[in-house]
């Protein structure tokens, strides 16, 4: 027996080396690092766009136009909220402040419910883990230990996907020079009947990203941040196969009393701004820029 725990303690002692020293050396400047450094100085900006892929993919246009962008792939709104916080926290608010986010048809849908960058995310909350108390998130709904994960590389799958992407940022921005116009009719029917499937998976919105998208609306309003909401420009072809289907952000942003602006329209002639059925491609991602930046929030 005690040669076993004398050989379990080794074990044990040399799994959690390995895996600080994967966190120190390769993890934390890889991974956390530049995704902390992806972001200039806050304190210079007064316009902000968060989204997911579609405002991520527009990478550092925005910020030609003098607006932060905030956005990364797959991030959901309990990632926004992450972020949220930390903007409203780690500056001071001022009345010039605007805050653009995201409330497309799909953001409020089920594939979203599990977030894709949550580890990492938590840096902007200063590693001060929320403990949430409400009738649909029970007091562990963010677990204590999640503060501890990022030190174990091994016992995240996550990291090995974290890893590459920042070897090759090329990843997140698809080739410029293929365009949504490049596909025949039908090829651009199939991408966005699949891409329909993943956004619709069913007519039932997530709870848990309604309960956020509200913890957004709550925060913008205790520190009286401007908040805007932005629906993205979307192909024809897209807009034709998602019809109706809405799981109902941009209500609730109404109902709250923020204002909604709807650009899925502004484009819809011009698939060549698009690299595929919702995403703005550079030329594209300028002209949607060039409209931010003419909204005048009191005009609204």
């Amino acid at each position: 027996m005690r040669y076993f725990l004398t050989n379990l303690r080794g074990f044990v002692l040399g799994f959690l080396l390995i895996n600080f020293a994967l966190y120190f050396f390769v993890a934390k400047p890889a991974i956390f690092e530049k995704y902390i450094s992806n972001s200039r100085d806050i304190s210079q900006y007064n316009r902000f766009l968060i989204s997911d892929s579609h405002g991520a993919l527009m990478g550092d246009i925005p910020d030609i136009h003098d607006i932060y962008n905030f956005s990364y792939k797959g991030d959901n709104y309990l990632d926004m909220y992450l972020k949220i916080n930390f903007l409203v926290t780690k500056r001071k608010v001022n009345e010039k402040d605007i805050l653009f986010l995201t409330i497309d048809n799909h953001t409020l849908s089920p594939y979203r419910s599990n977030s894709l960058n949550f580890n990492r995310n938590l840096i902007y909350s200063d590693f001060n883990y929320e403990i949430i108390e409400s009738e649909y998130f029970k007091k562990d709904s963010i677990p204590a230990h999640k503060k501890y994960v990022k030190y174990l590389p091994f016992l995240d799958p996550d990291y090995g996907g974290f890893y590459v992407e920042s070897l090759m940022p090329s990843l997140l921005v698809p080739d410029s020079e293929y365009t949504f116009a490049d596909y025949t009719k039908q090829e651009q029917n199939e991408i966005c009947e699949e891409r329909f499937l993943v956004q619709f998976p069913s007519m039932v919105r997530d709870q848990g990203q309604f309960f956020y998208l509200n913890k957004i609306i709550s925060l913008c309003k205790k520190y009286q941040l401007k908040l805007i909401g932005i629906r993205f420009p979307i192909t024809k072809a897209y807009k034709e196969t998602i019809k109706r289907y809405d799981y109902g952000a941009l209500d609730i942003l109404k109902k709250a009393g923020y204002p909604v602006l709807d650009f899925q329209d502004l484009f819809l002639e011009r698939d060549d701004y698009f690299y595929d059925q919702d995403h703005l491609n550079s030329v594209g991602a300028d002209l949607f820029c060039k409209e931010l930046k003419k909204i005048d929030p009191n005009g609204i």
